[in-house]
């Protein structure tokens, strides 16, 4: 037996709604490659590049977590990269000496950023936490920052808020530590 009318109709609506949010997506990810490139294109920063404060990046799309490994990069940050939540465990175990901060996409299969930050969390209760996402429902950010992040950034970011937040969240989690780049004006 067939579905239902019913059922057809809900099915559609699941299937524009999954739609509409695939389209976001990508216009997200255009618009968020399009500043990334614009940025790293531009005049040099100055200072070390990728030998700075480390970074645990962990995204799952495969062209925003390299065009962010670039951006931050060339903020100066050293970039350890991961494509989701399981594998920025592993790096953190691994690295932890060396990573100042985590920058984690919200939504991710398999652990989340929440779920993988709780974990972080367990290995490390004091790690510098910031998320970042395409889309946060009302109340998520709050929520985000209840779990101790200490930013929730928005696809697309400027290279100024992402440098901002991490050093942010790297002098939080590390009081009395300076860090590198401020000293010196760099964002």
């Amino acid at each position: 037996m067939g579905p239902q009318p019913g059922e057809q109709a809900d099915r559609a609506e699941v299937i524009n709604r999954a739609e509409e949010i695939l389209l976001r997506a990508r216009q997200t990810m255009r618009r968020m490659s399009q500043r990334i490139w614009k940025a790293v294109e531009s005049e040099p920063l100055a200072g070390p590049h990728g030998a700075g404060p480390g970074v645990l990046l962990a995204e799952d799309e495969p062209v925003v977590r390299d065009l962010l490994g670039v951006l931050l990069r060339s903020l100066g940050f050293a970039v350890w990269s991961a494509g989701d939540g399981r594998e920025a465990l592993e790096m953190y175990s691994r690295y932890r000496d060396a990573i100042r901060a985590v920058l984690l996409d919200v939504h991710m299969p398999g652990l989340d950023g929440p779920q993988t930050l709780a974990a972080l969390r367990a290995l490390d209760p004091e790690v510098a936490c910031c998320f970042i996402t395409g889309s946060a429902g009302a109340g998520e950010e709050e929520r985000l920052r209840a779990l101790g992040a200490t930013a929730v950034l928005h696809k697309p970011c400027t290279p100024e808020e992402l440098a901002g937040a991490l050093r942010e969240a790297m002098a939080a989690g590390a009081p009395g530590e300076s860090v590198q780049g401020e000293e010196e004006g760099r964002p």
